[in-house]
């Protein structure tokens, strides 16, 4: 399903929008386990339960919680205390909306490559290989303030896949 494909990322940029800097590349393995490996060296593992939770535990220690209710919206909820929300409509393209106030924007072309947007952060690009391995790639900031250094604030990308599909990111 489109949706499922999409939440892994846009979680990234919803929770965390400076969060769209770095690398991650994920795979899923028979136990439905997806590991994300990111290039900072951290890693992010998720898991969905019996009752359709998926819990993502980050090798810094954090742990998200998502949750689809009967409307459709994906609630994700940060060990931080922080709340993002996803919603997909008609046509396909995601929205996630953040306690913070940042918003993230999911469109997927006809390649099947996915662009998160954000408002606060660089766009990235995830393209998923016949492999199964998904592969996610920030573009630069082109912000034109050059009294500004934007990388000081960037932190890298935490995605995850589920067994059902479903891509989550921190």
């Amino acid at each position: 399903m489109h949706h499922h494909k999409t939440v892994l990322l846009l979680l990234c940029l919803a929770i965390t929008p400076a969060s769209l800097w770095a690398d991650s590349t994920c795979k899923t393995d028979s136990y439905g386990t997806t590991t994300c490996r990111h290039s900072d060296g951290t890693v992010t593992r998720a898991k969905t339960d019996s009752y359709g939770t998926t819990t993502f535990r980050n090798s810094d220690g954090s742990t998200t919680r998502a949750k689809t209710d009967a409307y459709g919206t994906t609630t994700f909820r940060n060990s931080d205390g922080s709340t993002t929300r996803a919603k997909t409509d008609s046509y396909g393209n995601t929205t996630y909306r953040s306690n913070d106030g940042s918003v993230t924007r999911a469109k997927t072309d006809s390649h099947g490559n996915t662009t998160y947007r954000s408002n606060d952060a660089p766009a990235v690009k995830a393209k998923t290989d016949s492999y199964g391995t998904t592969r996610y790639k920030s573009s630069p900031d082109k912000s034109t303030d050059k009294n500004t250094d934007r990388n000081t604030d960037k932190k890298d990308t935490r995605c995850s896949r589920n067994a059902t599909g479903t891509s989550l990111c921190q």
